[in-house]
């Protein structure tokens, strides 16, 4: 073979394994970004379930005001500009529905810091017949492009699950129930 013939198949060759050393290294940039990602996804769900557990608590502990507790999360949710208890009840003996709006709103602002939504509404399945008092609550919480609509007395949980309790694809929420 002549050296004629040869000239620039060196650089071809460098050339190639540049292109196939930057697949590569995109690659695993793109499975860095999935990592980082989904890492992330997991913190939502922690702190989600930290806040709803806590919420489930205390309206299990304060039960005369349970219907309190849906009306004030679901306020705080809707309002534009956030409301705050009117009585501390940390330095004050409360009444249970000065209390349940105390925590309500402790709680949704607290949630609120970490990027989470929460909401309450009666569970999916739940027929509307059944007393208040013994309807189940499922408390909700959302983050990223997931919203929850409505109002105070009904909330519209359709953005994270249907009406037979199953989660919408994509959707970026947790429910719990709460007895």
């Amino acid at each position: 073979m002549s050296l004629q013939i040869q000239k620039g198949v060196g650089l071809t060759e460098v050339i190639v394994a540049l292109v196939i050393l930057v697949i590569a290294v995109l690659g695993f940039v793109a499975l860095q970004v999935r990592a980082i990602e989904a890492s992330q996804d997991a913190v939502f769900k922690t702190q989600a379930v930290h806040f709803m557990q806590s919420l489930s608590e205390n309206i299990r502990v304060n039960n005369r005001a349970k219907a309190n507790y849906v009306t004030n999360v679901n306020t705080y949710l809707l309002a534009s500009s956030k409301p705050t208890a009117t009585v501390n009840c940390n330095t004050t003996v409360c009444t249970p529905a000065q209390l349940s709006m105390f925590e309500s709103y402790a709680i949704a602002r607290q949630a609120a810091i970490q990027g989470l939504s929460l909401g309450v509404a009666t569970c999916p399945g739940i027929a509307t017949t059944t007393a208040a008092d013994d309807r189940r609550l499922c408390i909700f919480s959302v983050w990223n492009n997931t919203t929850l609509t409505g109002t105070a007395a009904s909330l519209n949980v359709t953005n994270c699950m249907n009406n037979n309790g199953v989660y919408v694809a994509s959707s970026n929420c947790l429910m719990m129930e709460s007895y």
